[in-house]
């Protein structure tokens, strides 16, 4: 939540044509956490469509928390973010969220859920998260609809992120994917966590 000291600084950045809880931040002051990007990439043509058609009147604010005084992490807005210092900009606005640590990976979830559909993998990253944090199957179904995941298939789908890394990259694969598909991967997990198969041995099956 916000300290006394950065609450100062960002009453002084504050944006004259913003609504409240909007401030003008450096980029540089801005952090991302991988816990609030279940994406393992930028879309780099998403961001270039925001550096080619940048206009400073109609640039959304990207979302925050502080974590220390002048010190803020990203939620969402990673590639509104990127094009920004591509564009070498001094000043962005940044809508600064006053939330819990669990909140902010949730709002992230959400807002990632919204956009573009996740990978299988990123979708298996993102639940193994969820699961790791305690939460049943019903509940990462509940807080994440829009990941189109039956409850039954939670846990199977988590599996995927123990596979080792040359299935993982062919489940996501545009065209080795239709070979080796999210079901032959979770086929291949549910041996893995049954025989205790090494990486070798799952890379050989």
């Amino acid at each position: 939540r916000l300290t006394r000291k950065g609450q100062g600084k960002l009453l002084e950045a504050r944006l004259p044509y913003q609504n409240a809880g909007v401030y003008a931040l450096s980029p540089d002051s801005i952090t991302t956490n991988p816990l609030h990007q279940p994406r393992t990439a930028l879309d780099e043509a998403n961001v270039k469509r925001i550096v080619e058609s940048f206009d400073k009147n109609l640039f959304q604010p990207v979302e925050a928390v502080e974590k220390s005084p002048g010190v803020f992490e990203l939620i969402h807005g990673h590639h509104r973010l990127e094009a920004a210092r591509r564009l070498g900009l001094a000043r962005i606005p940044v809508r600064v969220l006053n939330v819990t640590p669990e909140e902010a990976i949730r709002l992230a979830e959400q807002a990632n859920l919204a956009g573009k559909p996740l990978t299988p993998m990123e979708t298996a990253r993102l639940f193994d998260r969820r699961l790791r944090r305690g939460q049943e199957p019903v509940a990462v179904v509940r807080d994440l609809p829009g990941a189109g995941i039956r409850v039954n298939q939670v846990e199977d789908f988590a599996r995927l992120g123990n596979l080792p890394k040359v299935a993982q990259d062919a489940i996501d694969d545009p065209v080795l994917g239709k070979h080796f598909t999210v079901q032959h991967g979770i086929r291949l997990a549910r041996a893995q966590a049954k025989y205790g198969m090494p990486d070798a041995e799952v890379q050989a099956f």
